[in-house]
């Protein structure tokens, strides 16, 4: 597959809309449109190469599935403007579906993901809790070879309860075959074991116009520039502003302001929440090594020991897995103890407490928080609730209230 597939936007964007106008639309068990050929056919094969020679995959492993999924689903050339995956096209779908089921959708946030099954790799019966802001309607389309056979497991499956004796509609895995449905109280579904070979499949996820999250959080106090007034009754706050200002925080940019604004912004949220003096120490500092997306690095990793002077031991545990781990595994907790999550730039494994999973899914919802000049993605909404879920036991009441002021 060529780095810049070439595309016919009006022909793919008219094959589009014509299969989701020709979808067989069913009501029983639940509302959900089959669309046999969603996408162009050459771009459905591109798909399924790059799927296979160049997507990055990190094992999930939870108590009713298990899969692989995508790390890197961003650098397909067909997520890029002018093709098929483009967030323009995912409008152009949400438009579409919307009047299929007749639903209002957001149009401007379609969260998209890739899967990738193995023999043994299945999904068991269950119902998204649309109660954690779970999307309204889910598109799931299989990217297989065309010589797919039902013995080799991986079908789609509807079912009229949770119980599987009440299985009611299975889909094949079957090459290019969209299936979209509505997610509500009875929407249970699985995928059956894969037997042989591999099932890969894009799911999209579109939200209901009205639970679109939006954002609660001033760019910047009222008097400007941040400063060690906005963390009043943390311990050595100054003496800490002085350290990042040393090591030039001030100096760098950082969202529209300087790095050192961010932090202290980040630090001043958490203490209003009501987190501990350790882990508003460690949103102090929670990038000074570094991050996926913030390079710009205060400290070297060997200078470990100068952070833990300056902030104390524990809070830099947390901001060295801050800068260490996927994080795109840790906000994807499910409950489990011992939870295993990636370093990003390894492949090497670290375990982590449930306090820590607790610390690094606060401070990222923290550190979003400040950032944020309009609407949150009603995907990442969805996957903190779903962790606070889990958590709430193990943060103060003020996370899970600014959690619940993300959505109307």
């Amino acid at each position: 597959m060529p780095d810049s597939p070439p595309i016919n936007k009006p022909l793919s964007i008219n094959t589009i809309d014509e299969a989701i106008a020709g979808g067989e639309l069913k009501s029983y068990p639940y509302p959900h449109l089959i669309i046999d050929g969603l996408f162009p056919a050459a771009e459905a094969a591109d798909l399924r190469d790059w799927l296979r020679s160049k997507a990055s995959w990190w094992l999930q492993e939870r108590d009713f599935y298990t899969h692989y999924s995508c790390n890197n689903l961003d650098d397909c050339p067909l997520v890029a403007d002018g093709h098929v995956l483009s967030p323009a096209v995912r409008s152009i779908m949400a438009t579409r579906l919307a009047e299929r089921f007749n639903i209002a959708l957001d149009t401007r946030h379609v969260s998209l993901c890739a899967h990738r099954m193995q023999a043994g790799h299945g999904i068991g019966v269950h119902n998204d809790d649309p109660v954690l802001g779970t999307e309204a309607l889910r598109l799931m389309v299989t990217l297989n070879d065309e010589d797919y056979k039902h013995r080799d497991g991986g079908q789609f499956c509807l079912f009229a309860s949770s119980d599987p004796s009440s299985l009611t509609a299975i889909m094949g895995s079957i090459h290019n075959l969209g299936v979209a449905f509505l997610l509500g109280d009875n929407s249970y579904h699985a995928v059956n074991d894969v037997s042989h070979g591999e099932r890969l499949s894009l799911v999209f996820g579109f939200w209901e116009a009205s639970r679109v999250a939006h954002s609660v959080m001033p760019r910047r106090n009222a008097h400007g520039a941040r400063t060690a007034r906005d963390l009043a009754g943390l311990a050595d706050a100054e003496a800490m502003v002085g350290i990042l200002c040393e090591r030039g925080a001030n100096l760098i940019e950082h969202s529209g302001a300087t790095l050192l604004d961010h932090l202290i912004g980040v630090a001043a949220l958490l203490r209003n929440w009501g987190c501990d003096d350790t882990l508003c120490r460690a949103g102090l500092f929670h990038s000074v090594y570094g991050t996926a997306t913030f390079q710009h690095r205060l400290y070297a990793e060997w200078e470990r020991a100068a952070v833990r002077a300056a902030i104390g031991e524990a809070a830099e545990a947390i901001v060295w897995l801050f800068s260490v781990v996927r994080f795109s595994e840790v906000y994807r907790y499910q409950g489990e103890v011992g939870y295993a999550v990636h370093r990003r730039d390894a492949c090497t494994e670290l375990t982590l407490s449930l306090d820590e999973v607790a610390a690094l899914n606060t401070v990222a919802l923290a550190n979003s928080f400040e950032q944020a000049d309009g609407p949150f993605n009603p995907g990442d909404i969805f996957e903190w609730r779903q962790a606070f879920a889990k958590l709430q036991d193990r943060v103060p009441p003020g996370v899970l209230r600014a959690l619940d002021q993300l959505t109307e």
